[in-house]
């Protein structure tokens, strides 16, 4: 995780105030954002859409851009802005948003990159982690919270395919059963 200094937290306070400001007025839109935030190379995509590198112009600090098509059959970007909006400042492992928008045909999403993701770091330790290491992710991806979620079907797929249990991919609302499940398939991936 890349620690800020003072006068980049400075600026990205003056920048979200600038933002506001901008909103009180009119309705941004994602060119008049995007001045301050150059678009870099795709770094990954899935069935929501595609996401790219960026990198913040005056604070250098990297973002990730997400693009979701507007008409997709379940839009997630704007759920998880909100998400990121709730969670701000409860750890110090939540993204901070910096903004959603629609423009055109897309949902967009910016926000703050935290460092490498987990695929990142397993490709960088030659797709092997210890045991140790799978360990420590299980604890930090399995909070206990004892609250259930209503049983529903026709659900659209939420999550990475890869990861996420039988009944995800069967259209069932996801359980804690299905949560655990999905930690399984992520411990056996790595």
């Amino acid at each position: 995780m890349m620690a800020l200094t003072q006068p980049q937290v400075l600026e990205l306070q003056q920048q979200k105030l600038e933002v506001q400001k901008h909103r009180a007025q009119r309705q941004p839109s994602l060119r008049s954002l995007l001045i301050v935030i150059k678009v870099g190379k795709k770094s990954g995509e899935g069935s929501f859409g595609v996401i790219y590198e960026g990198i913040h112009i005056h604070s250098q600090i990297p973002c990730a851009i997400k693009f979701e098509p507007r008409k997709s059959d379940a839009p997630q970007l704007k759920e998880e802005y909100k998400t990121y909006k709730i969670l701000k400042g409860s750890g110090i492992w939540i993204p901070n948003a910096h903004y959603f928008e629609q423009e055109g045909l897309h949902n967009v999403l910016c926000l703050y990159l935290l460092g490498p993701g987990l695929e990142d770091m397993f490709d960088l330790c030659n797709t092997k982690f210890s045991v140790k290491t799978v360990c420590r992710c299980a604890i930090q991806m399995d909070p206990k919270t004892k609250v259930h979620i209503p049983y529903r079907e026709k659900k659209s797929l939420s999550g990475t395919a890869r990861y996420v249990s039988i009944n995800t991919h069967l259209g069932k609302e996801q359980s804690r059963r299905d949560g655990l499940e999905a930690l399984g398939h992520v411990f056996m991936y790595f």
